[in-house]
């Protein structure tokens, strides 16, 4: 039963030559029937070369496709992971959404982006959105439709401001904000419990608490690179968070943290202040 399919080089297909991949050769493409088909990986080849070596009926038929790595603009409506390389890719079909209806995980890292697709919201079976190192000033309300979210990445972009409606997003468990503008985090965050990694260093924070759930568990928390002028505290005082590590330093500290505040941290880092 073939169940992946590993595509040669562009500079390979080009030449001519007729690789055996599983079951599939360039002259015999995979057939609607192998169902069972659950990756298929040919970041590299080109992309008329490997229209031709797939054939788009034949992939077009398999049901139970899970990951594909296709060149850009290949896309399917069963695809269950896409990931377009930085190196080869400038732009998202953006009309793709509803058809991508079963995606799971994307990625679209480092591509120019300056706002979200704006179909995203139709892919509700989304666990995994990455969109770091892009040109995003905002984020648009219906990412916080996607309720099967675990995992966000907005890091590296320009955002100054995030829906106030995040904590609509009860799954979430990664959440990294760092390297963008955030002059302040929304009340919702405080509605996600489920949270176990916040990333928040490199914005221009300077918020007197931190709406962080109780129930979140928060090992790290880095705040450096922000415009705090004290330990922030928590909007929830019962919050612990489990901490063992906090980063403050290059911020604008006059005073040390109180320690209170600190009872479970053994790691602590206060330079670059004006202490």
């Amino acid at each position: 039963t073939l169940r992946r399919v590993e595509a040669p080089t562009a500079d390979t297909l080009s030449a001519g030559a007729s690789p055996t991949l599983g079951h599939c050769s360039r002259s015999a493409p995979p057939p609607p029937g192998h169902a069972d088909l659950r990756s298929v990986c040919a970041c590299a080849c080109a992309r008329q070369a490997l229209a031709e070596y797939l054939g788009k009926p034949a992939l077009g038929g398999l049901d139970g496709l899970e990951a594909v790595a296709l060149p850009p603009a290949s896309h399917d409506d069963r695809l269950r992971g896409l990931l377009l390389d930085p190196a080869k890719s400038t732009e998202f079909p953006f009309e793709a959404g509803h058809r991508l209806r079963h995606l799971r995980e994307l990625s679209l890292e480092g591509i120019h982006l300056v706002a979200l697709p704006a179909d995203l919201s139709r892919m509700k079976q989304l666990t995994s959105l990455r969109v770091g190192r892009n040109r995003l000033q905002a984020v648009e309300e219906g990412l916080c439709s996607l309720s099967q979210l675990t995992v966000v990445g907005l890091s590296h972009n320009y955002i100054k401001v995030l829906p106030g409606q995040i904590g609509q997003l009860k799954k979430l468990t990664t959440l990294l904000l760092h390297c963008n503008r955030l002059a302040k985090l929304p009340l919702s965050l405080q509605d996600i419990d489920s949270l176990t990694e916040l990333t928040l260093y490199g914005n221009e924070l300077k918020a007197e608490a931190l709406p962080i759930s109780r129930k979140a568990v928060l090992p790290a928390l880095s705040l450096s690179d922000n415009k705090f002028k004290a330990m922030p505290e928590l909007v929830d005082p019962a919050a612990t968070l489990h901490l063992t590590e906090v980063r403050l330093d290059r911020n604008e500290l006059t005073s040390f943290p109180k320690m209170s505040l600190l009872k479970d941290v053994t790691q602590l880092c206060l330079s670059g202040n004006r202490l």
